[in-house]
């Protein structure tokens, strides 16, 4: 196994992504890796300037609410926002930057719509450059769903 240099971590600032995030900072400290903190907004979120600082504030605020001082000091976190399709930009970076691993949430969704079309966590699951870390955790009012449902 080839040492884990680069995690790539995606995130949409709910309480499950925050969770990925410290999760994947305090292994990236661990393993003395870096960390991409990537934030895609879909583009029917227009990345006009207004929207973009926002996001960056969110990222800086998340990432000191997050990860504890001294886990910051230790390692490199890159913040990156874009603009585009969650799936194919998550990829893309992935590919990209050659990451190691990718650290993400993973919620579930009840219905027959979400079934059919899968999740982007599965996804990204069959077709990541590397192996994928899920934190799995229900958010007030999520499910696991049945095949009932």
């Amino acid at each position: 196994m080839e040492k884990i240099k680069k995690i790539l971590i995606p995130t949409d600032f709910s309480k499950t992504s925050d969770e990925a995030i410290s999760y994947g900072c305090n292994l990236a400290q661990a393993l003395k890796a870096e960390v991409i903190l990537l934030r895609v907004l879909e583009k029917k979120e227009a990345l006009a300037d207004e929207k973009f600082h926002e996001t960056q504030k969110a990222m800086d605020i998340q990432l000191l609410l997050d990860i504890p001082p001294s886990v910051q000091a230790d390692i490199k976190v890159e913040k990156r926002i874009v603009s585009g399709s969650p799936l194919e930009d998550i990829l893309k970076t992935a590919n990209g930057e050659k990451v190691d691993m990718i650290v993400m949430r993973q919620h579930y969704k009840a219905g027959a719509f979400h079934r059919i079309k899968g999740c982007l966590v599965d996804k990204i699951l069959r077709e990541a450059p590397c192996p994928v870390m899920t934190i799995h955790k229900l958010e007030e009012g999520e499910k696991i769903f049945n095949i009932s449902d």
